[in-house]
């Protein structure tokens, strides 16, 4: 008898302080992608931002490490801290949409626009359930997001890619330009 057991996956944080590179990883429990519920990324996430408090690359605040609700306490602001999902075979984006708990009803909408605003700039998008999103592997996840991209029929160079939940837009940071770049080669 033999058990598969999932690739780790690990979650890197990275943020730029004062021109200096800060980073930091935590592995995600040893779990297949749907079993890691809402509440073990965020403290995943937590984790890494508190490992980058520790070596002072953010603020208790920004690295929601503090009971305080005031605003960041630095002079020059914390940048913001870039949560990247490690699979063992790709990089990906850990966006805030798994962060937060849905309900059956909830939907997202996975949108493709021009990176800077114009009247009347071309979109495109889709909308999909909350519950089956956060559930889906990353790579499924990045392919969803790669076919809305496609249908903007735009240069990549100037792609803005984010999800919509509603109440407010959670951004989905990746390179597009590189990527179709490494696809004409």
């Amino acid at each position: 008898m033999s058990f598969d057991f999932p690739a780790p996956m690990m979650v890197e944080g990275d943020v730029v302080h004062d021109g200096v590179k800060y980073g930091s990883r935590q592995q995600v429990s040893g779990v297949s992608w749907p079993m890691v519920p809402p509440t073990g990324w965020r403290y995943v996430a937590r984790t890494v931002k508190a490992l980058l408090y520790g070596e002072g690359a953010v603020c208790e605040y920004c690295a929601e490490v503090s009971v305080s609700a005031g605003p960041c306490a630095r002079t020059t602001p914390c940048a913001p801290v870039r949560l990247t999902i490690l699979t063992g075979r790709e990089a990906f984006p850990l966006t805030n949409d798994l962060l937060k708990t849905y309900t059956p009803f909830d939907r997202l909408r996975l949108i493709a626009t021009t990176a800077e605003y114009r009247p009347f700039q071309p979109y495109a998008q889709r909308e999909i359930a909350a519950l089956k999103w956060t559930a889906t592997e990353p790579e499924k996840r990045h392919e969803l997001m790669r076919e809305v991209v496609a249908e903007l029929h735009v240069p990549a160079a100037g792609i803005r890619t984010f999800l919509w939940d509603g109440t407010e837009e959670i951004p989905y940071p990746y390179n597009w330009a590189r990527a179709s770049a490494d696809q004409g080669r």
